[in-house]
């Protein structure tokens, strides 16, 4: 279906206003400029990247072309850019074909997405979750490496101590005094499981409970 024919059915359902938007990045007074322009239900019902291209005529100029070498659907104005500027000129373009539309500017965040900005946005987002790292991994390497930091510590303690064993590990103890804590970490295996406390007792009882997780999970 063309643009015509699908506009020809929003005319048909009292559809009175169309929405349309663009995506560059344009200040008001350029004189030299073109935008496409999106209008999403006939873009996605044409399948269409874009549905009109707003062009000065002092654009044309420096691009050394004539008028009548543009297609339809690209319109033509003789005024510096501005949002007003390319509602009118869509407006009257509907107009020279018999459309009673108005047109109304939305912001792309506003807008559903079609044509070539849903291709951009689907790229984008499949991207992300390409490169993304998920929340819960993330989380797990930084108090993995939060915890290797402190094995590494302990283990160059000169007072670091073994102190306690249970179900066949043994843990060690040390005093941190920046942190005003004892810290300590199961010792004779590959993995950094630390423990702290404030006393002896709490560190013991935190040692056993890391234990048993450790032996539960090999």
């Amino acid at each position: 279906m063309n643009r015509s024919s699908h506009i020809d059915e929003l005319q048909d359902e009292s559809q009175e206003i169309l929405d349309i938007y663009y995506a560059e990045q344009m200040s008001p007074g350029e004189g030299a400029w073109f935008i496409d322009v999106y209008q999403d239900e006939v873009n996605e019902c044409c399948h269409l990247n874009w549905t009109w291209t707003v062009i000065s005529k002092k654009r044309i100029e420096i691009d050394d072309e004539t008028e009548d070498d543009l297609p339809a659907w690209m319109i033509v104005v003789d005024k510096p850019f501005s949002d007003e500027v390319v509602c009118k000129a869509i407006e009257k373009w509907l107009q020279d074909r018999g459309y009673e539309f108005r047109v109304r500017m939305i912001s792309l965040d506003q807008a559903k997405g079609s044509g070539l900005i849903k291709k951009l946005k689907k790229i984008d987002i499949e991207e992300e979750k390409r490169s993304a790292i998920p929340m819960e991994k993330a989380m797990k390497e930084l108090d993995e490496e939060k915890n290797k930091r402190i094995a590494d510590l302990i283990e160059q303690r000169k007072d670091r101590k073994k102190v306690f064993y249970y179900e066949g590990f043994y843990g060690s103890l040390a005093a941190d005094v920046e942190s005003d804590k004892l810290i300590g970490k199961i010792e004779r295996i590959n993995e950094n499981i630390i423990y702290e406390g404030k006393t002896v007792r709490e560190c013991e009882q935190k040692f056993k409970e890391a234990a048993l997780r450790y032996k539960k999970d090999i």
